[in-house]
Parts: C-alpha cells; structure tokens; sequence
C-alpha cells in the first residue's frame, strides 16, 4: 500500500488517537486489524515510514499511530535497535515536539546503515 493511500485511510483513526493523548486517563484508540502475530518489522518497512514523513506524506501524528501499533503487537522485529527505533517514534509523549528533518534523517541514515536483516 502506498503512504499516501493510507495516510488518507487512517486519517480519522490518527485525528480520535491525537484528540484521546490530550485527555488525562483517556484510553488511546488503536486499531490492530488480522493475525498481527505474523508481522516482521524490517528496515525496509521503518525507512518507508520514515522517507514518508521526510517528503511531507505522513505527519508525526501518522508516524507515532503506526509505531505506537506495531510496538503493541506481537510483531517480530529485525534487531533490537529496530525496536529501539521504533519505540521512539511512538512514543509522543517522549517525543513532544515535531522530529527536526535533520533528526529524522539521521534516523535513516542509521536505518540505512541497519540494513535489512
């Protein structure tokens, strides 16, 4: 599926997940759809979420739905470090402010030199 694709799919998904993180005690919606059991995150994948919000496709918002998904699913993950990655992409309480594209590229650069494994 193409970025654009689905950051129109999951527009009204990310905008109840960012309106739920404003609320104190509120529970974050997260929409885990088939056998997430079966899903590998490789670097290829984390790239193009990456590369996605470098090109201005996927808000941060976007970025921390998906990441904040996959770290709750029983996915399998290349490598820790992947995982490490990923976590802190998902995460917008430790990441509060938008993720400088200086930031954000240097997070592929490290993606890049992973290498998918």
């Amino acid at each position: 599926m193409h970025a654009e694709v689905l950051a129109v799919e999951m527009e009204d998904e990310v905008r109840r997940y960012r309106e739920s993180l404003d609320r104190a005690g509120a529970t974050v919606p997260i929409h885990l759809v088939g056998d997430h059991s079966k899903i590998s995150v490789r670097v290829s994948g984390l790239l193009r979420v990456v590369d996605a919000l470098l090109s201005g496709v996927f808000s941060r918002w976007d970025v921390h739905y998906i990441c904040d998904a996959l770290s709750l699913s029983d996915a399998d993950f290349a490598s820790e470090r992947l995982r490490e990655l990923l976590e802190g992409l998902a995460n917008p309480e430790i990441r509060s402010e938008e993720l400088s594209e200086q930031e954000a590229r240097s997070m592929r650069d490290e993606l890049v030199s992973l290498g998918d494994k």
